[in-house]
């Protein structure tokens, strides 16, 4: 409730409230006849520093947030298949192993995180010193996944001092929604586009085959894709154990042969392969041997 100050002392000050009621409260400078509101309030000074705490809090979070954030990627291809993960300014702050070459790399050698170029230049030191490349020549082949030149202009000036002894260098651009995708499956993007392809000519979905592929190379993939005869109907070249008895079961329950049903089930997941085989059952639509009643 506000006041006026009657009284002053050298520590203390009086208030007359609008109720008519006396109130003494702490002197804070004020003057007989001044109007105040004699309510708890904290000191300006503790306002000031409560207020620069925060603020120094909400940039040390904010700092941290975008120095912890990637926003730039770097796929390094020799042997080991490596993803560097790189934040706003400049610094390595995640080195991803894409294979079990790469785990093993990790495990022997430690890498700079200073930046992408050094980073790199360890990769291929540790590459050499492991035998996972010659001393000479080799091949490295990087896909860069960024929004900036630094880190691109940094990868060819990297790829530079690698032809100059020798060594071939291929650079790819990755698009922001591959590079995602690929890093939800821990893939490279050029593995998750050789999956793709795969998967678009002999079918199966696309998540049940990048762990099928997982631990084969890119060229063995490309080569199943190019194999007209792969995964047709025998499962040996791309269909799971699991694909190939989940088939099986649909030939059983609804009929026709497992090579023309491998054929009409192509897309499907393994889960709705069973989801139709269960409502085909649930329903008494299942017939075995006959043809024309499957859908």
């Amino acid at each position: 409730m506000k006041g006026i100050i009657i009284d002053v002392c050298e520590s203390t000050a009086t208030v007359l409230e609008r109720g008519g009621q006396l109130k003494k409260i702490k002197n804070r400078n004020y003057e007989v006849g001044q109007c105040v509101d004699p309510r708890f309030k904290l000191p300006k000074e503790l306002c000031i520093a409560a207020s620069c705490v925060l603020l120094l809090t909400v940039l040390v979070v904010a700092s941290l947030v975008l120095y912890t954030t990637p926003t730039e990627f770097v796929y390094v291809h020799i042997n080991p298949s490596l993803r560097l993960d790189v934040n706003r300014f400049g610094r390595v702050i995640g080195v991803v192993a894409l294979n079990d070459d790469a785990a093993e790399l990790l495990e022997k050698q430690e890498l700079s995180r200073e930046s992408a170029q050094s980073c790199i230049k360890d990769i291929v030191d540790a590459c050499r010193a492991l035998d996972f490349m010659p001393a000479e020549g080799g091949s490295v082949e990087f896909e860069v996944a960024s929004k900036t030149d630094e880190i691109s202009n940094g990868v060819e000036g990297i790829a530079n001092e690698l032809e100059e002894i020798n060594c071939s260098v291929e650079i790819h651009s990755v698009r922001k929604k591959d590079n995602e995708e690929a890093i939800k499956n821990n893939i490279s993007p050029k593995k998750l586009e050789a999956v793709r392809e795969y998967t678009d000519a002999h079918g199966g979905v696309l998540e049940e085959n990048i762990a099928i592929f997982r631990g084969m190379s890119v060229r063995d993939i490309r080569d199943l894709t190019r194999d007209e005869d792969c995964g047709k109907w025998d499962g040996l070249h791309g269909m799971s154990d699991t694909r190939i008895k989940a088939v099986k079961k649909y030939t059983e329950a609804l009929g026709g042969t497992f090579e023309e049903n491998v054929v009409l089930l192509k897309g499907r997941s393994i889960k709705d392969i069973y989801s139709m085989i269960n409502a085909a059952e649930k329903n008494g639509s299942g017939n075995k041997g006959e043809k024309g009643k499957r859908k």
